[in-house]
């Protein structure tokens, strides 16, 4: 059985702040703060109370939070 996107893959916590380049091919969701560069032929998830300040390029885009910076997302921004 395969899990929903918001369970699979890695996280930053709410409570974690990281800077720098940030790599990545499967699903990745962000809860805490986040800035720099974010590049990654998955599905980067952006969850409610997150703030990200990055330029952004990845193969879908999921957007609850808060996103200063450009995004491009191969296939979808959601």
């Amino acid at each position: 059985m395969t899990k929903p996107d918001h369970l699979a893959g890695s996280r930053l916590a709410e409570e974690m702040v990281a800077d720098g380049h940030l790599s990545f091919s499967t699903v990745v969701t962000l809860r805490g703060r986040f800035s720099g560069t974010i590049e990654g032929v998955g599905h980067l998830i952006v969850a409610q109370g997150a703030e990200v300040r990055a330029r952004i390029t990845v193969r879908v885009l999921t957007v609850a939070g808060l996103i200063v910076g450009d995004c491009q997302a191969d296939e979808r921004i959601e």
